[in-house]
């Protein structure tokens, strides 16, 4: 029977929690260090909905939560989004003239969903 790994993980935002849940599954022993407070504690949820952050999650996003091993959270994070199509390019021409141009995401149709990240952070919490 081999030791158990230590993974230290930096940032409990959704990428390391998500790190961090992957290396558990794997029999490590993970520690996470965050820099703002536990969201579990009702003391600091009021300073947390000051913030509304909200953030595209692409493909790649999804399959490695489809492949964290908890369906919940897949299923709790796609609850709360809305499909993101393109983005707008604004800029200035060379003779000073303002311009948007519509930029789709994906060739294929495929869409990206945007979430805002106060309840995942709080479900990966």
């Amino acid at each position: 029977m081999s030791v158990p790994q230590k993974t230290v993980v930096v940032g409990a935002g959704p990428v390391g929690s998500l790190a961090a849940l992957f290396a558990a599954q794997r029999g490590h022993e993970v520690e996470v260090y965050e820099l703002r407070p536990d969201l579990r504690n009702p003391g600091t949820i009021p300073l947390n909905f000051t913030k509304s952050i909200n953030l595209a999650v692409s493909e790649r996003g999804i399959n490695a939560m489809r492949h964290a091993g908890r369906p919940s959270l897949l299923e709790t994070v796609m609850a709360g989004t809305i499909p993101m199509r393109g983005r707008m390019i604004h800029g200035k021409s060379p003779l000073g003239d303002l311009y948007e141009h519509a930029q789709d995401y994906d060739a294929k149709g495929r869409v990206r969903k945007n979430f805002c990240i106060w309840p995942l952070t709080r479900f990966l919490y």
